[in-house]
């Protein structure tokens, strides 16, 4: 009797709906029953299962009998996790995140860490930190260690696609639960915020495996010295050598983290000490080294840093070429300048100097290596040094009259900013009222075909205007339409209003820009209250009605007062 009872309970979390029979959770229960004998005590037990399959609904196995089974295999993992496998393939199984939460319990308690993994993947790619994290804690029914073990190696997962924020997620979910990650997780999160340069948070999470007594396994040696380097911590960095942790690249990072200090008498100690031990400091550190002396700006240092750096089988383009691709723009500026004096650079180099420094904010100087590549005549190939030279130019753009002359020749060799610079460059001139300044960039872009943003281009037209100057506005709207463009609806009010109410004999003009803004969904109600007026002012009634039952058609019609005046003009 008490078996039975207990049997009808089980029978209650198998059925997929209240009203089944009960007969049939009985069947289903045997069934359940029969696989797991099956799978313990036969090696081929695929081939008897073959047998059971036709006793199952639809020849289906559903979640609560798979957790059933499970529950009664779990002792023997591998076999259970054949049958998860199996049971997909020949049985129609679809696991919900509870079963796949069971199975990585059971891979995760038997050690087999990769299977784990396999099984954890997909839940990482379809399920929220939180859902995953939730789940996971309330369907696990091991002991705290395979939960620990698994969320491990859900951070690592996490920290492998490049999604460090979701694995700090979950590392903070296991403090919560009193949970410590693996040291393979630290060491994937740790890598992944190196990567992202996400120092800070690196270093935090190192000063957890601190205080938690992580013992370190060696493979993050690496990645502990450049978090502490790019905080500063140097000395930290030398307490971790002195232990006997030792590599080129800890070497590397502390030389450089010397250098960014200016602490440049230690700089060369470590660059003896890695002499000493055949150790050799890359291009790059020692790029960074240069820079910061050339930042410096102490000859005696910058001649002391060649001499270590000079290797006869790369010429000078080629050194200064590289560290502009790094960004170390001090050390090729200078570089640059001693092969200028001796006569021996290469017009490839020219541009890469400019494009280095135009990038990296520092415009004056590339101000000056412009006027000498076009006082020499040297012809660049790449043309985006131009374009870079270009949007530097608008990004610390001034009122001088000099700034603007230059931004304006280099436009008109063709060279030009990105659209959203420039606008910015031509709506700060216009506020400023450095309106001649402002046509003329326009004019020298619009020759080119190119396009203003409709706030930029809408300041011009409305102080057109406002001066009297039509056929600007004109010429202005003539090449906006020509690139299928548009303005603000107010500066074409601004147009209509001049055109039609101040200028009686361009009533044609303005019926051809009304049109183009009705082309371009750029009209309001003001915009046909304007041409309306100014129609029946000139007598052309026909036109005047036919826009008026466009106003009321397209629902613009203005307010009371506003339309008794409108209607007037008509009698």
């Amino acid at each position: 009797m008490v078996l039975l009872h207990k049997s009808i309970g089980l029978f209650k979390r198998f059925s997929t709906s209240s009203a089944s029979d009960w007969k049939t959770q009985l069947t289903l229960f045997r069934s359940a029953t029969e696989i797991s004998s099956i799978l313990l005590q036969r090696r081929n037990w695929d081939t008897h299962l073959r047998y059971v399959k036709s006793k199952l609904p639809k020849a289906t196995l559903t979640p609560p009998l798979f957790l059933h089974i499970l529950r009664e295999t779990r002792n023997s993992p591998k076999t259970a996790l054949e049958f998860f496998d199996w049971a997909k393939t020949h049985l129609r199984f679809e696991p919900d995140l509870k079963s796949h939460c069971r199975v990585i319990e059971v891979a995760a308690e038997a050690g087999l860490l990769e299977r784990a993994e396999a099984l954890l993947r997909p839940l990482v790619e379809t399920n929220s930190v939180a859902i995953l994290v939730g789940s996971m804690q309330r369907w696990f029914e091991g002991e705290e260690g395979s939960l620990s073990i698994s969320l491990s190696l859900a951070i690592e997962c996490y920290s492998l696609k490049g999604s460090y924020q979701n694995g700090l997620e979950v590392f903070s979910s296991m403090r919560r639960l009193r949970l410590s990650p693996s040291v393979n997780a630290y060491n994937s999160l740790l890598d992944s915020l190196v990567k992202e340069k996400r120092f800070r948070a690196a270093l935090c999470l190192y000063n957890a495996m601190i205080r938690n007594g992580v013992v370190s396994d060696g493979f993050n040696d690496d990645l502990v010295a450049q978090v502490l380097c790019e905080h500063g911590k140097h000395k930290s960095v030398v307490k971790l050598m002195e232990t006997g942790v030792e590599s080129c690249k800890i070497y590397t990072n502390l030389v450089e983290c010397y250098s960014r200090n200016g602490e440049f008498d230690e700089v060369f100690s470590v660059i003896r000490e890695m002499d000493d031990k055949n150790l050799e400091l890359s291009f790059s550190s020692y790029g960074c080294v240069l820079d910061d002396v050339c930042r410096l700006g102490d000859a005696e240092l910058i001649d002391k840093v060649l001499v270590l750096m000079k290797d006869d089988s790369i010429v000078n383009d080629q050194i200064i070429e590289r560290l502009c691709d790094m960004g170390k723009t001090f050390a090729s500026e200078m570089l640059f300048h001693r092969a200028c004096d001796a006569g021996t650079v290469r017009d490839q180099t020219y541009g890469c100097v400019l494009k280095a420094l135009s990038r990296n904010g520092r415009t004056k100087e590339a101000v000056d290596v412009y006027r000498l590549i076009c006082r020499r005549g040297v012809s660049l190939l790449d043309e985006s040094c131009y374009n870079e030279f270009a949007n530097a130019l608008c990004i610390d753009h001034d009122d001088s009259e000099e700034e603007h002359e230059l931004l304006v020749d280099v436009i008109k060799r063709g060279f030009v900013p990105c659209t959203q610079k420039l606008s910015e460059v031509l709506a700060a001139m216009c506020r400023k009222r450095k309106w001649n300044q402002a046509e003329k960039l326009l004019d020298s872009v619009m020759e080119m075909e190119v396009y203003f943003d409709s706030f930029s281009c809408g300041l011009l037209m409305e102080r057109y205007c406002r001066t009297g100057k039509l056929e600007k506005a004109m010429e202005l709207h003539e090449k906006i339409k020509k690139m299928k463009g548009s303005l603000d609806v107010n500066a074409y009010n601004a147009v209509l209003d001049r055109l039609m109410t101040r200028q009686r004999t361009m009533v044609e003009e303005a019926v051809g820009v009304f049109e183009y803004m009705k082309e371009m969904n750029a009209m309001n109600s003001k915009s046909f209250t304007i041409m309306i007026h100014g129609l029946c002012r000139v007598k052309e009634m026909k036109k005047a009605m036919r826009y008026h039952d466009e106003m009321l058609k397209l629902g613009l019609k203005p307010d009371l007062a506003s339309y008794k005046r409108l209607i007037l003009g008509f009698k």
